[in-house]
C-alpha cells in the first residue's frame, strides 16, 4: 500500500495555542447553524480540528454527537473530493443536515470495518477499555501520513484517564502523542508516521 500526501492547502484561520498557532482552511458556510450553539468554543475546537484534517481525503469518525466535528470533518472531506463515516450508537436528530457523511448507527466494535483512511477521530465511549478496543480495531486502517485523533482525553462526565491508553498505544507502535488543544476538549494527536497493525 502506498502513502497518502497531503496536499497544499489555502489557509484562511489562524489561532494559537502554547505550542504555537494553528491554521485551518475552513470552507464558507461549512458550519452554517453549527456556531450557535456554543460559538466560541466550537470555532476553537473546529479549527484544530480542520487543521489536522486539512489535505486529508477519508476520514473515520466515532462519536457523531452533536454534529460539530461531523460539520468540520465533511467540510474538509468536500474539499479533497473524499468521504466521512460516523459511527455512533445513538441515532443523532439532524445528522442529514450534514453532508457528504455515511452514517452509520452502531456501537463502533461491532461494526464490519476494511476502508483506509487518513484520519481516525475517537469521541465516543470514553471508558478506557473500550478506547483500547477501538484504537486496536481501526488503527491499522489508517494511512501513513495520516493522524488520529482522541478527543475528551479527560472527560468529565467520565473521568476516565485516557493519557495512559494513548501512553500503550503508541509505546507498543513506536509513535507518540501530544495535546492539541486545551481544555475543555483536550484533543491529543498522533502522527501517523508507520503503517500499524
Amino acid at each position: 500500500m502506498t502513502d497518502r500526501l497531503r496536499p497544499a492547502t489555502t489557509l484562511h484561520v489562524t489561532i494559537h495555542n502554547m505550542e504555537g498557532s494553528l491554521t485551518a482552511d475552513l470552507e464558507p458556510g461549512a458550519f452554517e447553524g453549527v456556531f450557535r450553539y456554543h460559538p466560541m468554543a466550537t470555532q476553537l475546537y473546529a479549527a484544530v480540528l480542520a487543521h489536522y484534517a486539512r489535505g486529508m481525503k477519508d476520514i473515520l469518525e466515532i462519536g457523531t454527537g452533536d454534529l460539530i466535528s461531523t460539520a468540520v470533518f465533511a467540510a474538509m472531506a468536500r474539499m479533497m473530493h473524499g468521504r466521512v463515516w460516523s459511527i455512533d450508537i445513538l441515532d443523532i436528530p439532524h445528522k442529514e443536515d450534514i453532508q457528504p457523511v455515511t452514517y452509520i448507527q452502531a456501537n463502533s466494535l461491532d461494526v464490519e470495518w476494511s476502508q483506509m483512511v487518513d484520519v481516525l477521530y475517537v469521541d465516543g465511549c470514553h471508558e478506557a477499555d473500550h478506547v483500547r478496543k477501538e484504537l486496536a480495531k481501526y488503527a491499522k486502517w489508517v494511512w501513513r501520513g495520516g493522524v488520529i485523533l482522541m478527543d475528551d482525553m479527560r472527560h468529565l462526565e467520565s473521568p476516565t484517564d485516557l493519557e495512559a491508553v494513548a501512553d500503550e498505544f503508541c509505546d507498543k507502535w513506536g509513535l507518540k502523542w501530544k495535546y492539541c488543544a486545551p481544555p475543555p476538549n483536550k484533543i491529543a494527536v498522533i502522527e501517523v508516521d508507520r503503517r500499524i497493525g
